[in-house]
């Protein structure tokens, strides 16, 4: 009998901006376009910058403001970057758009980010299985594994194929060890 399962989706729970680590920094900002004036003392600027890894390879990045000086307000704040190798520097893939209020010092460093990994969880959905009819069927996906720092793994378990008189359920299908019962034979073709 042939029953395919597959970890339809495993999601990762993000932290809600949570600082990944402390081995990445934000530095090197560049002009990416013209001032755009709003008032007498308050412009538009984009710009762009550099993500300092002294941390592991990452496969990408996102960078977000969370604060910064009062005088500076963020249109557009949040960076992205592609792939990081351990111990690089990498641009940004794109640029922030910073609303600065230029009867105050314009500084940089005053802004404060926080980190998150756009990295996929591996999934792992466990060996193969015979079994024979109307047997539970354990299903085990503790194997799967998420990228430190992106958050928890959730687990959404689904059929792919069954044989066609099936019925057959998953119990708890969104947990790691999801079950079923076989109800029905697939005839070799």
């Amino acid at each position: 009998m042939r029953y395919v399962c597959l970890v339809a989706s495993m999601l990762v729970a993000l932290p809600a901006m949570a600082q990944v680590t402390g081995d990445l920094t934000i530095t090197n900002y560049r002009y990416a376009g013209e001032e755009r004036r709003i008032s007498a003392t308050v412009s538009e600027y984009d710009l762009r910058g550099d993500v300092i890894n002294t941390g592991p390879a990452r496969t990408s990045l996102t960078a977000t403001i969370v604060g910064s000086a009062a005088n500076i307000v963020p249109v557009q704040g949040i960076l992205r970057f592609g792939a990081i190798p351990a111990g690089a520097t990498v641009t940004s893939t794109n640029a922030i758009t910073l609303r600065v209020d230029r009867s105050l010092p314009f500084e940089l460093n005053t802004i404060l980010w926080s980190f998150s990994n756009n990295r996929a969880p591996s999934a792992v959905a466990g060996p193969n299985q015979t079994v024979a009819l109307s047997a539970t069927v354990y299903l085990n996906g503790s194997g799967s594994t998420s990228p430190a720092g992106s958050g928890a793994l959730t687990y959404s378990w689904a059929f792919l194929l069954r044989p066609i008189n099936s019925a057959a359920v998953l119990v708890n299908p969104n947990t790691v060890n999801p079950t079923f019962v076989t109800d029905a034979e697939e005839r070799p073709s």
